[in-house]
């Protein structure tokens, strides 16, 4: 392999520990959340983050429903956050405490666009870009 293309390859998930951990993090969560019925949407989410840095996806929601998402960050992180905006962009939830594996469930208020960012707040000295991994798991009303 040339110079040039090993700078530009980025190897997949699968090939990155930390991503692997992550996402086999928020798989197990989701496990427990299907044995209780719950259902998931839209598949898992993989990022890189940075501390003091977020990453916002966007979701149309039905009013009604109950919604959890899950979040599972790699060694590194201490503390990820996650908050949902509605389409006005007002706080309609954000998980509580300080954790690596945070959980955010919320009755959606009406249909509509949403916004959840995930926002790592603290980390290990020198974490660099820390991987995580987000998904939107709901309940039938």
């Amino acid at each position: 392999m040339n110079a040039l293309a090993m700078l530009l390859w980025v190897p997949p998930a699968s090939a990155d520990p930390a991503m692997r951990e992550a996402q086999s993090c928020v798989e197990s969560k989701l496990d427990e959340l299907y044995a209780q019925g719950w259902r998931s949407r839209g598949g898992l989410t993989r990022v890189r983050i940075e501390v003091d840095q977020s990453h916002t996806s966007e979701h149309v929601l039905l009013g009604g429903f109950d919604v959890t998402f899950r979040a599972c960050a790699a060694r590194g992180a201490i503390d990820l956050d996650l908050v949902l905006y509605d389409d006005d962009g007002t706080i309609v939830a954000k998980d509580e405490g300080m954790s690596r594996d945070p959980i955010l469930s919320v009755k959606v208020p009406r249909t509509g666009r949403y916004r959840l960012v995930t926002y790592l707040r603290k980390a290990q000295p020198r974490a660099g870009a820390v991987p995580a991994a987000v998904a939107l798991t709901f309940q039938l009303p």
